[in-house]
């Protein structure tokens, strides 16, 4: 080894105490031989597939306890209103949450059938929009045969595509209630949970690093939901607004849609800015509505999402950039849409997990943002 590469290697080893703040002794991460490094690559292989094959099962729960923790998070917001220096016990707040957000989910249900109702009904006069819009690009690249629609349409099979959307529903149908049972004994164990973690632990000082890792979860977690929650309503507001004024038709479903896509990072402001837009292009016929819807979302959710959520998030979201571009990608492929939505949440709950154990505070160091992991809870 080169004098370079030497100085190189020495200088990453004591940055990387210095990080982890401990002895080097305690660097099994450093000292792990092949034979466990191949236990643990063979682990998460299995991890990994095991996440794959069973999704089906997976996403229902996993969307059970995320519904449940919107309902405890709402609930403990409920029980901070006394009255009469009285606050409500627990499971009336809970009642009183789940009631607030199943409101929440039939209003949106109800926005978004209306619109695809409406979308329906306009579909024809949109089918002869796109055609002319076929024929003005291909007239632009000077293209003699211009296909019709009905040309096009015939030239893609349909009977997959059809397919793959009933069984789209029908998996969906079949998870809302698989998720709907989760989320009825997920209610039911939390008054036990405490119970069983208590008698889990081996001593009052296990119990409380449990408490302690959980709690700081638990207001991580509760940071980034009501941080992004909030930005993304703000980013659909504006949209709203600006596609008003535009006159895009069926504004609140895109400003609905750019909220919901708000919540995957990078690729949801993209994909949000995009629908739109493209539907400008195909109900106005000059370019101006889509520029402005172009320019105007695009630069709402750039100024949002790299200006003001930055500022607001400070240290709630102790995450590398390129660990969230990372995980975006591999919960995409794990689990589709629902696994870029938790995303980050996961990487969140991992750096804080396991900053917390010697073994694996090198890995919590890497995926953190700039090296700053929480100390170690005392036994």
């Amino acid at each position: 080894m080169c004098k370079f590469c030497s100085e190189f290697a020495g200088n990453q080893l004591l940055l990387w105490k210095m990080a982890i703040g401990c002895p080097r002794r305690n660097l099994q991460f450093y000292s792990m031989s092949p034979i466990r490094a191949a236990a643990w690559l063979v682990i998460l292989t299995l991890l990994v597939y095991i996440l794959i094959i069973g999704k089906n099962l997976l996403i229902p729960l996993v969307a059970a306890f995320s519904i449940w923790y919107l309902v405890y998070s709402l609930a403990e917001l409920i029980r901070k209103a006394s009255f009469k220096g009285k606050r409500l016990p627990l499971w009336a707040a809970m009642c009183g949450s789940l009631v607030v957000i199943i409101a929440l989910l039939i209003a949106v249900i109800d926005i978004i059938e209306v619109s695809v109702e409406d979308m329906i009904e306009l579909a024809p006069a949109y089918q002869e929009a796109f055609q002319a819009l076929i024929q003005k690009g291909m007239k632009l690249f000077r293209l003699d045969t211009i296909p019709t629609f009905n040309q096009i349409l015939e030239q893609v099979d349909i009977r997959p595509i059809a397919q793959s959307v009933g069984e789209g529903v029908s998996s969906f149908a079949g998870n809302m209630v698989l998720m709907l049972v989760y989320l009825i004994f997920i209610l039911a164990e939390q008054f036990v949970f405490e119970r069983k973690l208590r008698a889990l632990a081996s001593s009052n000082s296990q119990y409380e690093q449990i408490l302690g890792i959980m709690g700081r979860v638990h207001q991580s977690l509760k940071s980034y939901v009501a941080i992004k929650t909030g930005v993304s309503v703000l980013t659909g507001l504006i949209s709203w607004v600006i596609l008003a004024i535009v006159g895009v038709e069926f504004a609140i479903f895109w400003a609905f849609l750019i909220f919901l896509l708000n919540y995957i990072p990078t690729l949801g402001s993209l994909v949000g800015t995009f629908f739109p837009a493209i539907f400008a292009l195909i109900q106005f016929d000059t370019a101006t509505p889509f520029l402005a819807v172009l320019i105007g979302v695009g630069a709402t959710q750039f100024l949002v999402g790299n200006v003001l959520e930055p500022r607001l998030m400070g240290k709630t979201l102790n995450v590398s950039g390129l660990v969230v571009i990372l995980s975006l990608s591999v919960w995409g492929v794990i689990w589709g849409v629902v696994g870029m939505v938790l995303s980050v949440p996961i990487v969140v709950t991992l750096v804080i997990i396991l900053g917390q154990f010697p073994q694996t505070r090198a890995i919590a160091v890497l995926l953190s943002a700039r090296g700053n992991v929480a100390p170690l809870e005392k036994k």
